[in-house]
């Protein structure tokens, strides 16, 4: 495309993109009589905003790569061309040598020609005045502006010979307080901008070089304010942004700025961009990563910016394997994950908090909460309230959930008038009427099935339960395809039963297909729409997808509170799921008031079942906090309600199990032992030698039989949990504590080259399922340093534990009773030291 062409193209749209749409192709046809710019015009009108922004973009882009305008040694008024440093859309960037009225080298930034339409030269200019105001040592410096010869506008600036942020953070290998700095600075410079009435607008890495000083201290210099805009007075129309162009580098971009086209922005946008920049410093990566996401289109572009919401910063840390930490970070990676956690993470995500009222207001604001954590003070950036991020995924899912934000605020504070309250019991009972038709449809469906797979009726013969499912997954696609709530529900049942059998990525395909079409007709499915959620919220967890399962539980809890209200027993199933979800991710404080909840809400029922449950796992959750006496008490006032109801239940084993493990951790062998030969006689007797559930009593019985140095016990009853998890095709966490007491048991029989290679297993197997700074990620180390003490490698054995102590010690605290014990053994080893 020729410069003309993209001019006219560009004066055409803006001539009637106000017009009614009905009279837009006759106001063109008397504009030009070209009915291939109409049909180009047309094409941009109808793509919108972001159709006008990807014409801009390509034809700049293409214009751009034309032949550059000065040759190295050309020279103009003072200046004498060096090379070429930059070249963008808008223009060329040049080094020169000045030579009077002082010899120093500067930037020297043209307009290209080709493409120096009404707008771009005043993109161009507004850069030029924007710098001109502006006096900060973070800022590049104006020191002279002209016109060449041929018309085309330029200024000279401050040259700086750096790298971009991003690059000289890497390059340096700079620590989190080095970043932390600079990026103070950074926020201080754009403070500066925002005090002269000047947004930048495109802050990002690039666009802040770093160089080292004159003091071998690092020096920031913020450039190309391209697209800056006035907040207050720059003249009139010289800065000013046109409609349909998406100003700025989407990853860096806030969701007003986006959503508006840049029309819409003030300080808070700068400062979404800082907190991007940021997040990208601590982890590597920019909050949304759109670059990398693969996304195109303007549309989906904004579509990410505003809706979709970015993990914690040190849950980012956590996705990066240990070669990409490596390759751009520093230190350690389980340090720096553990550093950023809570201060960090809460003032970078108040950064870039898509709702800008709920962002720092300015740069300095924050720069100074920055400088707080630095200085160790408390913070003015806090963790969300869990209403606050329950309004929010209400707000990002309204199509799933088909709640408005008062009403959720509504429901959640229960402050229903009675216009509400007449109006819901009128939507339950047609509710309560669909749901009925839905649960006809459904028993309809499940018993064709049954008739459809009789042998006496049908040529398939006998059929089993996997065979039954499979034809009913395969007649689900045609038979209820004109029910597709029906649908759903039924899919959900498959998905549960599959997930039982195992058949774990074909429950998922159809708990994924259910929730689909849940979200697709939101109205009075809420209820199934949250089973289904928690059922995959369940598998996501036990296939070691812990983000999504959290994520999962989370949004079934907003689901529940809005339709059930906070205090229903089926809230309460989904309180559980976000506690173990935190649980899951190692951090329990967040766990156990979610738990603690749920017994609230379970002791104001008559249902004693559940009533144990929800105590049986809040003992759980304590146990994980190191609160050993207090979890033994819960479990047990668990296990006496249980007993009332029913004295053989098989649930009752998992509550042996577990008092048996807290008693063992308490040192009180042989009664933690006598609990867990419970639960294995109880599991047999119930479910059998070959169960799941059966390995794992088997296990724990194992770890009491190492405790009385019963080695030969000990390895028989490891080895028959491990066969079992053989022949189920189980490989989750428990194979790590099944192979460290196996090894444990080889090295008590002298087998110390078996023993390593168990305990070698464990600790691989950990490694893969519990990303940093999961507490428990070294628990195989604890064994294999008593494997080293027991071969009298007395010296590595003490290495090994100090490195855990240091390992766990920033994740649980000193305090925590897994701390006190091993630092007791680690002063125990010393006194061993030769």
């Amino acid at each position: 495309m020729d410069k003309t062409r993209f001019q006219e193209i560009e004066r055409l749209y803006h001539a009637v993109a106000e017009l009614p749409e009905n009279e837009q192709l006759n106001a063109l046809a008397e504009l030009t009589d070209d009915e291939d710019l109409q049909r180009d015009v047309m094409k941009l009108l109808d793509a919108g905003q972001a159709g006008l922004t990807e014409h801009v973009d390509a034809a700049v882009n293409e214009l751009a790569a034309s032949e550059n305008l000065f040759e190295v040694g050309a020279t103009f008024g003072p200046y004498t061309i060096v090379e070429l440093i930059g070249q963008g859309g808008m223009g060329e960037v040049y080094r020169a040598e000045q030579a009077t009225p002082v010899q120093r080298q500067v930037a020297i930034k043209v307009l290209k020609e080709e493409i120096a339409s009404p707008e771009i030269i005043t993109r161009f200019e507004s850069e030029r005045q924007a710098l001109a105001l502006m006096d900060h040592d973070a800022i590049a410096k104006v020191y002279d502006a002209g016109t060449l010869g041929n018309g085309r506008p330029y200024f000279a600036m401050e040259y700086v010979n750096g790298q971009p942020l991003d690059e000289y953070c890497r390059s340096r290998q700079l620590g989190l307080r080095q970043r932390l700095e600079m990026l103070i600075r950074l926020c201080r410079g754009v403070a500066h901008a925002h005090q002269k009435g000047v947004l930048h607008r495109d802050l990002k890495p690039s666009n802040v070089l770093v160089d080292d000083g004159d003091d071998e201290q690092p020096r920031i210099k913020i450039i190309d304010f391209g697209i800056a805009k006035s907040s207050s007075s720059l003249g009139g129309d010289s800065i000013h942004t046109q409609v349909g162009q998406i100003m700025g580098t989407p990853d860096y971009m806030s969701p007003e700025q986006a959503d508006s086209m840049g029309t819409d922005v003030d300080t808070r946008g700068d400062v979404y961009s800082l907190g991007v920049i940021a997040y990208e410093l601590l982890t590597g990566k920019t909050p949304l990563d759109i670059r990398a996401s693969g996304i195109v289109g303007a549309h989906a572009v904004i579509q990410r910016i505003s809706d979709h919401e970015p993990l914690k910063p040190s849950a980012r840390l956590n996705t990066l394997s240990g070669e990409d930490f490596a390759n751009t970070h520093y230190g350690s990676q389980s340090k720096t994950t553990r550093a950023l956690r809570n201060d960090l993470d809460w003032i970078i995500m108040r950064a870039i908090e898509k709702n800008r009222d709920q962002r720092y207001p300015g740069a300095n604001d924050l720069a100074d909460d920055i400088q707080r954590y630095l200085r160790g003070e408390p913070v003015e950036a806090s963790p969300p309230s869990r209403i606050y991020r329950i309004q929010k995924f209400v707000k990002r899912h309204q199509a799933a959930t088909a709640f408005s934000a008062i009403a959720v605020l509504s429901l959640i504070v229960g402050i229903l008038g009675y216009a509400i309250a007449l109006n819901r019991a009128l939507e339950a009972e047609q509710e309560a009427l669909e749901q009925a038709d839905i649960a006809d449809a459904n028993a309809r469906f499940l018993t064709d099935l049954f008739a459809n797979a009789d042998p006496e009726t049908s040529n398939r013969g006998n059929v089993t339960v996997s065979e039954l499912v499979d034809l009913g997954i395969e007649r689900l696609e045609t038979t209820l395809a004109d029910a597709p709530v029906t649908q759903a529900s039924v899919k959900t049942t498959f998905g549960r039963v599959l997930r039982s059998m195992g058949r774990w990525d074909e429950a998922r395909a159809q708990l994924e297909s259910a929730l689909k079409i849940f979200a697709d007709h939101p109205d009075g499915n809420e209820a199934d729409h949250a089973r289904a959620m928690n059922f995959l919220s369940t598998l996501e967890r036990r296939m070691g997808n812990f983000d999504r399962a959290l994520e999962l539980g989370e949004a079934s809890l907003a689901l529940r509170i809005a339709h059930f209200g906070p205090d229903h027993i089926r809230t309460a199933d989904s309180y559980s799921l976000v506690g173990i979800g935190h649980a899951m991710q190692g951090n329990y404080a967040e766990a156990e008031p979610y738990m603690r909840r749920v017994v609230e809400i379970y002791d104001k029922t008559s249902n004693i079942p559940q009533q144990a449950v929800s105590k049986y796992n809040y003992g759980i959750m304590l146990r994980f906090l190191g609160r050993l006496e207090e979890a033994a008490e819960w479990i047990e006032t668990s296990i006496v309600q249980h007993e009332s109801v029913n004295p053989d239940h098989p649930g009752l084993a998992g509550n042996y199990n577990d008092l048996g493990a807290i008693y063992l951790s308490l040192d009180q062998v042989e009664k933690g032992k006598s609990f867990v030969e419970r639960a294995l006689q109880l599991r047999e007797k119930t479910l059998g030698p070959d169960h799941q559930l059966t390995a794992l009593a088997a296990n724990t019985l194992a770890g009491a039989e190492l405790l009385l140095e019963n080695w030969s016990r000990a390895k028989a009853l490891a080895t028959q949990a491990l066969n079992i998890y053989g022949k189920l095709a189980i490989d989750d966490e428990p194979i790590t504590y099944m192979l460290a007491n196996l090894g444990h048991a080889e090295a008590g029989l002298g087998n110390f080259g078996a023993a390593y290679d168990a305990v070698d297993q464990a600790a691989e197997r950990r490694q893969a399922l519990q990303p940093e700074p999961h507490p428990n990620r070294m628990n195989a180390e604890i064994t294999k340093a008593k494997i080293l003490e027991m071969e009298g490698k007395t010296r590595e054995a003490h290495a090994l534990l100090n490195a855990v102590i240091d390992y766990r010690t920033p994740i649980l605290g000193e305090e925590h009773v897994e701390i006190v014990k091993l630092n007791e053994d680690l002063s125990e080893l010393a006194s061993k030291l030769p």
